[in-house]
């Protein structure tokens, strides 16, 4: 008899995001490329924009979701997130003055990494349910391009812990759900997770832990826990 703990993630950012272009099977573009919450594949193109927007990151990173709610990097033992700072650009500072659109705020980003801790750092990343559209990335500083990239609905790290997987998806409410899947006769190991980055932490009244820094606010839903034959805890 599987067992099985649920969690959500949700999220609350300053600002939105507009990145790269989705594409179709039949490579005609999208124009609305978030519409779909995906995990993109990573070919290159996160860890090229990380260094040109001086983004940290702890690990390299497998797959990433970009879309208008959150940016979410996913490396081998956990989650970084990534929230925007948006600075005023003095107009002594502009590269040309008279350039009619001239860039008025840089923008510095600020990581809060979720990392589990003892997890199985060979653990095997599986993805599934392909989306149709696939991503392409350009602009870089060095002009390089990457170009259908392919993107997931579905992400599991397999024995994530001894004889457990965690899974991550994309609930309609939002954010991101992730369970963890005890296989049957597996003692349920100990499952803790490390927060940094962040200026605030809390457990609300309803258990959910809310966690932040001043340019954004996640807020990890408290968990339940059922059987997949009964459905109920």
């Amino acid at each position: 008899m599987k067992f099985l703990c649920t969690s959500l993630v949700s999220f609350l950012l300053a600002g939105c995001f507009f990145t790269s272009f989705a594409q179709q099977k039949q490579r005609s573009f999208v124009s609305k490329p978030f519409a779909n919450k995906v995990f993109i594949e990573e070919r290159g193109q996160f860890t090229q924009r990380a260094g040109d927007r001086n983004m940290v990151f702890t690990e390299p990173v497998k797959y990433a979701v970009e879309n208008p709610e959150f940016f979410a990097y996913f490396t081998q033992s956990g989650i970084t997130f990534q929230f925007p700072e948006y600075v005023p650009i003095e107009k002594k500072n502009y590269k040309d003055k008279n350039a009619p659109h001239q860039e008025k705020y840089k923008t510095l980003w600020h990581p809060v990494n979720f990392k589990f801790l003892n997890a199985n750092p060979d653990a095997q990343v599986i993805v599934e349910d392909k989306a149709h559209e696939y991503y392409n990335y350009a602009c870089f500083v060095d002009s390089a391009q990457y170009n259908f990239v392919p993107a997931y609905r579905k992400l599991t790290y397999k024995n994530f812990y001894p004889g457990v997987d965690a899974a991550f998806e994309f609930p309609e409410e939002g954010g991101i759900k992730y369970k963890f899947i005890v296989q049957p006769g597996v003692v349920i190991p100990e499952i803790a997770f490390e927060l940094t980055g962040t200026d605030n932490l809390y457990i609300d009244e309803n258990g959910n832990l809310n966690f932040s820094n001043q340019h954004g606010k996640l807020k990890d839903h408290a968990p339940n826990a059922f059987t997949a034959i009964s459905n109920s805890a």
